[in-house]
């Protein structure tokens, strides 16, 4: 992995936390504007976790 610094670690940390809620909201809003199924939205809160997984990894990294 890459040798960050703490306060790069806890900005790219941010960076994924915000990317998550972003594809949070996209997903609820394509869900209700477009009246698509439940899988679309099922995508959008998948790839969420997993930016939320790696931002919690490299905050908490040791």
């Amino acid at each position: 992995m890459l040798d960050l610094s703490e306060r790069q670690n806890e900005k790219l940390s941010d960076l994924f936390m915000d990317l998550a809620k972003g594809l949070f909201i996209a997903g609820f809003a394509v869900t209700i504007v477009k009246e698509v199924d439940f899988a679309v939205l099922f995508k959008y809160f998948i790839s969420a976790i997993i930016c939320v997984y790696f931002s919690l990894k490299l905050l908490y990294r040791r």
